[in-house]
């Protein structure tokens, strides 16, 4: 699943995604769609963007947290800022991975996974 506020974006990553043998079983532009769609949809992996519109990635993730559900899946943080920019941010975080948007594929997921799935 894909959380991030730029719908192009969403759509290029999905069909990408897809093409590397991912099930993409949902996409939302926003907080409140997002943690919706990870309560109905139960997917193994979220792919959340640090800034979203008017709310951001990390606070959906301590939701997520906070809700229970992050223990049913791997939660990626996703940026177009660099990686060493955010840092502090991704460690003070409960997401399981960062991942630069420019670097996003389907061996990055998996790589990131570390054979979970």
């Amino acid at each position: 699943m894909v959380v991030d506020d730029n719908n192009s974006f969403t759509d290029a990553v999905s069909h990408l995604l897809v093409a590397d043998g991912f099930d993409m079983v949902g996409a939302a532009a926003d907080h409140e769609h997002g943690l919706e769609l990870i309560s109905d949809l139960c997917p193994d992996v979220a792919l959340v963007d640090l800034y979203l519109g008017e709310g951001n990635g990390l606070d959906l993730i301590a939701d997520i947290v906070r809700s229970g559900l992050a223990e049913r899946m791997f939660m990626i943080l996703m940026s177009s800022c660099a990686p060493d920019a955010l840092r502090t941010v991704f460690e003070g975080s409960d997401a399981d991975a960062y991942l630069p948007k420019t670097e996003l594929s389907g061996d990055a997921i998996r790589d990131s996974l570390g054979g979970m799935l």
